[in-house]
Parts: structure tokens; sequence; C-alpha cells
């Protein structure tokens, strides 16, 4: 074992985060808000026999690129199902470990000395960073553009360097597409903005006409045109205008949904790669400014942190999930600056480990004694945590408690004796077994966050010969998407319960936020004396 550490450190350190956050992929119910929708997308595509011209609920649903879709789509058709753990594993944690691997290879050609601590050191601080750990186990096109932006990237590295193949001219193209094809604009402006900004920082002006010349848009002209071509023939004139202009020049210039000020990154970046911004942020920074030779690996991910971060800021519709693209460029920028705090700073990058370690102690320490705090003096606190997250008072909270405070203790030694590189792994691993330990209360968040466990209870008679005639709900959030599970569509609603009250519904189901009947008395005394179970903070009446 010890040998293949030695060997194959990133491998291991995949195979142990896998077991890590292999519970709570194989357990966690999809959210409500995304994750449900884009499975609904893909069963009326497959329903339909439209590929490039997605529609959800029979409205055009140009906001994403079908190439995400397809992998659903095709995950679906092979099992037969929707099998949610599948596309975590597939759209979620290969796509992170994919990333891992191609920026470690990156690092080690561009530093031929670099050493097993510094490899899984910057492997620890992309893959255990708050956000970026969350996406790993969660379905969203993010990680997977941010793949093929950092492939394009590295292909140009090899080809300014001199370590490229025949092959990288045409692939460079290729991973651009790929990225654009994913997400949308982000894809396609992230990687040649930042190539442009580095080839001027550089001025290699004849570089523009070697890597961005009539080769690069010749093959992305090809691939877009075939896209749009059968993207029109399935949607027509109206879904391509939204593709190409509602959901990306209305959207940067003036968004009609995450709408954020220009600064808004600059407070987000603190806590989306938290715990190890201290050190991450002004290492970057520190990069920016430090005067010295600039390598070109140094250069690229310098341009391609700054030019992404300006350009997401300048784009109107910002969320923190949207900064994906720069983590692993600040992570595996860390050896550089490492180099040039050597002979100054070796305290504050101690430090820089040492508060969030403390901070994780802490928190630790909180969570493994809150059921005692419930139970004890803490008053009405006690029914606001029983009544709205008992989860948090099972067992596994309180191991990962145990397990967060005793792994951030030996952190803040670990720092102390060995430095802040292997001080920062030790943090990661804690975070990792943390997870691990909460994942075994994922049922129980289910029944809080997802529709799963309220759609199985409102099938329960579908196995009888009295199966509901339709299913309704009221005052629950996006319910549209709970076809998903029923196979039909869902009556919704709405907040309108007099109009739901003025028809029949003998056989049919109702599902509505438990909270909201005593809002409506004439709809309590409709459901008084019917069976309702309660899931979560939902109802489900049979009626």
């Amino acid at each position: 074992m010890k040998t293949f550490v030695k060997e194959h450190p990133i491998a291991a350190f995949m195979a142990l985060l896998t077991l890590c956050l292999l519970p709570a992929i194989l357990l966690r119910a999809p959210s409500p808000s995304n994750e449900l929708r884009y499975l609904s997308i893909a069963d009326e595509a497959l329903r339909d026999g439209h590929f490039f011209a997605l529609y959800n609920q029979g409205e055009a649903y140009s906001d994403k690129p079908p190439l995400f879709f397809w992998v659903i789509m095709l995950c679906r058709s092979l099992f037969g199902s929707h099998l949610p753990w599948v596309l975590y594993i597939v759209l979620a944690l290969i796509p992170s470990f994919c990333l891992i691997a191609v920026m470690d290879c990156w690092l080690r050609m561009a530093r031929r000395e670099v050493t097993i601590v510094e490899r899984l050191c910057c492997a620890t601080l992309l893959a255990t960073g708050f956000l970026f750990m969350g996406m790993s186990i969660f379905l969203r096109m993010d990680t997977l553009m941010a793949l093929f932006i950092t492939l394009s990237l590295f292909t140009f590295w090899k080809l300014v360097t001199g370590n490229d193949t025949p092959r990288d001219i045409w692939l460079l193209p290729v991973y651009v597409f790929l990225a654009l094809f994913t997400k949308g604009p982000v894809g396609f402006f992230a990687p040649v903005l930042t190539i442009a900004v580095y080839l001027a920082w550089s001025r290699d002006w004849k570089g523009f006409g070697k890597y961005l010349g009539l080769r690069f848009w010749g093959v992305l002209a090809l691939l877009f045109a075939v896209w749009i071509a059968a993207a029109w023939a399935e949607g027509g004139k109206d879904y391509i205008q939204s593709l190409l202009f509602h959901q990306t020049i209305d959207r940067a210039v003036d968004a009609f949904h995450h709408k954020q000020p220009f600064w808004y990154y600059m407070t987000t970046i603190w806590y989306v790669i938290a715990p190890y911004s201290l050190m991450m942020v002004p290492g970057v920074v520190l990069m920016f400014f430090r005067k010295g030779h600039f390598t070109p690996y140094r250069r690229l991910l310098l341009a391609g942190t700054g030019t992404v971060f300006v350009m997401l800021s300048c784009f109107s519709s910002k969320l923190a999930i949207y900064l994906t693209p720069i983590f692993p460029f600040m992570a595996y920028m860390m050896p550089l600056a490492e180099d040039e705090r050597k002979g100054g700073c070796n305290g504050l990058s101690k430090a820089s480990i040492l508060i969030p370690a403390s901070l994780f102690a802490v928190a630790g320490t909180a969570l493994a004694l809150l059921p005692m705090l419930v139970k004890g003096p803490l008053g009405q606190y006690d029914a606001t945590i029983e009544g709205e997250a008992p989860y948090l008072v099972h067992l596994p909270v309180t191991i990962a408690g145990v397990l967060l405070c005793a792994g951030s203790v030996v952190a803040g030694i670990v720092t102390v004796r060995e430095g802040w590189m292997k001080g920062a792994v030790t943090v990661g691993l804690a975070m990792a077994v943390c997870a691990f330990s909460l994942s075994f209360s994922m049922k129980e968040i289910n029944r809080w966050t997802a529709y799963e466990d309220v759609a199985r209870e409102a099938m329960r008679p579908v196995a009888s010969s009295n199966a509901p005639s339709a299913f309704n709900t009221l005052y629950v959030s996006r319910p549209e998407n709970m076809d998903v599970y029923f196979g039909c569509d869902v009556t919704n609603f709405g907040t309108d319960y007099a109009r739901f009250l003025r028809s029949p519904h003998d056989g049919e189901v109702l599902i509505i936020k438990t909270g909201s009947i005593k809002k409506a008395p004439l709809l309590e005394e409709y459901l008084r004396g019917k069976y309702g179970l309660q899931i979560g903070n939902m109802s489900v009446y049979h009626l």
C-alpha cells in the first residue's frame, strides 16, 4: 500500500475521497430546484424525439446546450430508468477527478521537481474546497464545463511550450466547443479570452494567427453550424432566437435571474474556496504583483484566473458556482506561491491553515454536543431544531462532529510541525471523513430537501386497484418536475386553494406544504378527517 501511494499518490487520494463520498452519492435524492428539472427535460426529449432543441413541460428550454442532457438520456436508455447515483458518478464525481488528473499532469510537466506533498496539497485544495466538494455529488454542468476549459488551456500550453503532439492543434478548438456545448457562452469566452490575454501579455502577436487563426475558427464554425442547424430543424426560428440572444446577450447585460452587483465575486470567493481561502486568495494576488520570471505555466494560470474572474464579474447574472473554472488554476498555483513566500512568510502560511482548523474544531465540538444541547437548557430553540432540522440530532451527525474536531486538532499539530502543505492535506482528510459520517443521515435529510419520499407515498396506492387519477399540489415549489416520479403531469394550483376546492378530487392525491394548511381555514376543514401523512415539511393526502 505504501508503495502504491508513493507511485500513484493522486490515484490513492481519489480512491479515498470516493470511499468518503460514496454513501452520499448512493443515498442522496435529486433536488427539486434543478436536478429534477434536468431529469424531466431528458425524459421529455426521449419521449418526443428531439435532441438538439430541449423543452421543459412543453416550453422551450434554451438555457443550456444539450451535451449534459445527452449523457442523462444515455444513462436513462441504458438502465431503463433514472438512477441518480449513476448520474452523480458520471456527471459529477468523474469530471471532478478528471479535472484533478489533468491539472496534476500539467503541474508535473511544468515543474519537473514537484514533490508528492505538493501534488497531494494541490489536489486537496481543489477537491475539498466547500463548493467543489459539494459539486462532486451534485448534478450541475459547471464541473464538466470547467474540465473542457482546463483541457483547452492545457492543450494551448503544450502548443506554446513545444510539448504538443500533432493532434493538439486540432484538439484546441474541439475542447473550446465542448465547453461551449456543455453550458453556453462562458465555456467559449473563458478559454478564448484567456488565450488572447496570455498572448498579449507575452507580446506574442504572431501567436494570434498561429493559435487563434483560420484553423481554430474554421473548426469552431463547423461544429457550431452543425449544432445550430440541428436545433433550427427541431425548434425553429423562435428557439434559435432565444438560444442566441435571450439566453446570452440579455442574460449577460440585464439578467432576469441571479442579478448581482459587479463586486459580488469579490466577497463570494472567500467562502466558496474555504477553508483554504486565507491561503489561496492572498497567494494568487501575490503571484500577480510579485516581480520575477513568469514561466508560461505561471502566466497562463494567472491569465485564466484574472480573465475569467473579471469576465464573470462583468456579467449581470451571477452565482457562486459560476466561479468553478478558476478553482483549479488557483489551487495549482500554490506551489509557485510557496516559492515566492520562502524566506519571510512561513508564519503567515501556517496561520492561513491554523485559523480554519481552529474554527473547524469549534464547529465540530458544537455539532457533537448538539443532541445534548437540544435536550438541555436551550428552551424554545430546541423545538426549532427538532421541528425544522431533526437530522441534526442523528448519531451520524454527532460522530461527524467528533471526527471533524479531532481531525482539525491533528491538522493544527501537523501544520505547526510539518508546514502548511501537510496541514492543508490533513484538514482536507478531516473534511472527507466528516462528510462520510454525515452521509448516513442523508435519508432523513432527503425527507426535508427532496421530493422522492413524498412521491413514493403519493404513488403508494398504484400497486393496488385504487391508483390515483391525478396528482395535485398546493404551496409546493417547482412541483411540475415530479412527473419524473409519476410518469404523468402534475396539476399545480400554486397558492390558489380556492380554485382547488371548487372541483371534486375524489380518488386523487394532494401534496401540500404542511405549514400552509392552517393559513387557509376552508382548506383545513376540507382535509379534516382525510388520510394524510407528513413527510418532512410536506403532507400527502389521499382524497
